[in-house]
């Protein structure tokens, strides 16, 4: 009868152990509940977003006037961090315009920057003495695309929080993020075509996820099409025949300013797709170079995703090659590699968790999944956009943290077209 008891005893132990352990495990690797206010101090006379519109991003579908009232908020709040600069207007005559984020010191000098940054774009001519300079001195020049299409709307949605982060935030990422980077983000790249669709489903949406749904994007009537331009034309199917007004004024402006970084968003929330993509079009790009930083932006992507539990997917290979995609527009004319940003379904995406998404994986604000340090002032780069660094221009650097790769939503086959 001891030894019973001693047994039962050693087994209730070992019983308690195992679930001590367990619990412990899992306790470690949960995963981290997401704030877009976490990194902060926040300089007090910015308004957050949701104080402007009367609703968090993302919670509900915002118009593009009510997203240029919160630009135009937070621009007067702080000024010293930002500037405008319109490059056009769309069929409907809404008006096109970067949001110019940087620190001050590079803001007053935006005409050299983008004269330095022609010089790297095209070194002919150029002493190779003033090459190694510009790379040591420059700071990384980011373009952030928003919406292509129209109904992707999880982007537009964390656009504006992005835009929160980069001019309120006080913390010394972000403040090293400024110095060493001038980040243009381009609110919508579809205007049109997103009013069409908020129009829509803000008067017949209810918020019902299933795909059945009458607000679900692929159950939008004839006519409405969120995701083309006016014309009924897919935008991301323009950057080579440039057949539409907003894409010869994107073209040029993308000229005008010659980034490094050129990062196009779209929708929605189901998965995200991670690179390795398939190969560039450009031949002459240098695939060593190529391959090495796109695998970098993937893994770091990886990692910040690891932190919240977020799914994603790596495997197969993604048409990064199509000569009409925007972020290939850069294989044809630069020596950067564009990354596009693209998730597995086409539900609609208006609520806090698609701009999550959107924001922790292009928001230059959060450290999950950067180094401290970086080689180049071209940042550190998680999650397809620089991050503040160390250094100076000619690398872009991200560190991974957590696997490299994941597996895609229960199994299912990733998604080729766009």
């Amino acid at each position: 009868m001891r030894r019973f008891r001693l047994r039962l005893a050693t087994l209730g132990a070992l019983s308690c152990a195992v679930f001590l352990a367990v619990a412990t495990l899992e306790a470690i690797a949960a995963p981290a509940a997401f704030d877009f206010y976490a990194r902060g101090p926040y300089h007090a006379g910015v308004p957050k977003p949701a104080e402007i519109l009367g609703y968090e991003p993302g919670t509900f579908h915002t118009t593009y006037g009510n997203m240029e009232r919160v630009l135009d908020a937070i621009q007067r709040a702080r000024p010293e961090r930002v500037k405008r600069e319109p490059f056009g207007r769309t069929v409907e005559s809404r008006e096109r315009a970067l949001f110019i984020v940087s620190a001050p010191e590079n803001l007053a000098k935006l005409d050299a920057i983008r004269d330095g940054n022609a010089k790297l774009a095209d070194p002919r001519g150029v002493p190779a003495g003033e090459i190694e300079r510009l790379t040591r001195e420059l700071p990384v020049t980011v373009w952030l695309n928003y919406s292509i299409h129209g109904d992707e709307s999880a982007s537009f949605e964390a656009m504006m929080q992005v835009a929160y982060q980069l001019v309120a935030g006080d913390d010394s990422l972000t403040q090293r993020l400024l110095k060493n980077a001038v980040v243009l983000i381009n609110p919508a790249h579809n205007p049109d075509g997103h009013e069409r669709f908020v129009t829509w489903i803000n008067a017949h949406g209810q918020g019902n996820p299933e795909h059945w749904a009458l607000e679900q994007q692929r159950s939008q009537p004839w006519g409405i099409g969120g995701r083309r331009t006016h014309y009924q034309f897919d935008p991301n199917r323009d950057a080579l025949a440039m057949s539409q007004p907003e894409s010869r004024q994107m073209s040029r402006e993308i000229r005008h300013w010659r980034p490094q970084v050129f990062v196009d968003h779209h929708g929605q929330v189901a998965s995200f797709f991670f690179p390795p993509t398939s190969e560039p079009t450009n031949r002459m790009l240098g695939l060593t170079d190529y391959h090495k930083w796109v695998d970098r932006f993937g893994r770091g992507n990886a990692a910040a995703f690891d932190r919240y539990g977020w799914e994603y997917y790596v495997r197969d290979i993604f048409d990064f090659h199509a000569t009409g995609y925007w972020h290939d527009l850069r294989d044809r004319r630069r020596r950067q590699p564009g990354v596009p940003s693209r998730r597995r379904d086409g539900r609609d995406a208006a609520r806090r968790h698609g701009a999550a998404l959107h924001r922790l994986a292009r928001d230059p604000a959060d450290g999950s999944a950067v180094p401290a340090g970086t080689a180049g002032r071209h940042g550190v780069v998680r999650a397809h956009v620089v991050h503040a660094g160390q250094g100076r221009a000619a690398r872009v650097r991200t560190r991974c943290h957590g696997p490299a790769a994941r597996g895609g939503a229960g199994g299912e086959p990733p998604v080729r077209g766009r």
